[in-house]
């Protein structure tokens, strides 16, 4: 599992602490790859350091900054996931859905 995240250094600075860290093999960090999500070297860049093909990867996002189409385009099975977004920016789910191979509430439903 490698984690793709739009972060920047300041941000990235408390992953290593962060309680998820151990379940993830790898994380990406935008400012360190230099791409952002939906660039498709974002997920290239994922794919590379999983040494996984798009049909073997899954991709799963809270549907910022379009990084389901992103993945999608890329080939990716991807899953939405819609805690973050219906509490903030319900209007923007319909949209965002059409990029989505799966819509999930939370991250649990992943267990």
């Amino acid at each position: 599992v490698i984690l793709l995240s739009y972060e920047d250094v300041m941000e990235k600075r408390g992953w290593e602490e962060s309680p998820f860290a151990p379940f993830f093999m790898d994380a990406l960090f935008s400012c360190d790859i230099g791409h952002i999500k939906p660039e498709p070297d974002a997920y290239k860049a994922a794919l590379d350091v999983s040494q996984s093909n798009p049909d073997e990867a899954v991709f799963v996002g809270d549907c910022g900054s379009d990084e389901l189409k992103g993945a999608k385009a890329c080939g990716i099975t991807t899953i939405m996931t819609t805690e973050i977004i219906s509490e903030f920016y319900p209007e923007l789910i319909p949209k965002r859905k059409l990029d989505a191979d799966y819509v999930i509430e939370s991250l649990e439903e992943l267990l």
